[in-house]
């Protein structure tokens, strides 16, 4: 059996030239030939007429790759938003977007310490002060 490719190949021009009556019956064959449903064989002709004429060879990924969106938010933006959602205490939706301005603009006057991760994992600890009031991080125990 031949490829998707060879197979769209040899029938995108046949298809889009055809009238309503064989248009149905090559995408039969097509369907039967490749696997895909009719809708699906349907836009792959099409698509393939469209293809630019000085690219040689197709990939499956290129015939069966679906349009992807534009980028909503940067690449900025979706870095430090799971950092800023932390810092907010793990808050989501409307009301992140309500204290969102507040939270950059701490973010912006304190900004974190270089040396430290911001989403550093943390680890199974308590914290046991003493007279002196400070706190110190001591590993838990498992009974």
């Amino acid at each position: 059996m031949s490829s998707r490719i060879e197979i769209t190949k040899n029938y995108a021009t046949a298809y889009t030239r055809a009238p309503k009556k064989p248009k149905a019956a090559i995408l039969d064959i097509v369907t039967e030939l490749t696997g895909w449903n009719r809708d699906h064989a349907r836009q792959q002709l099409t698509r393939r007429t469209r293809q630019p004429k000085g690219r040689v060879k197709a990939t499956v990924a290129v015939i069966d790759r679906p349009k992807t969106k534009a980028r909503k938010y940067s690449y900025d933006a979706v870095k430090i938003l799971p950092y800023v959602c932390s810092i907010a205490g793990g808050i989501c939706g409307k009301y992140l977007a309500a204290a969102m301005e507040g939270l950059l603009d701490c973010l912006e006057a304190h900004p974190p310490d270089p040396g430290q991760r911001p989403l550093q994992p943390q680890r199974a600890c308590r914290a046991v002060g003493d007279e002196s009031g400070d706190y110190r991080p001591v590993p838990q125990t498992s009974p």
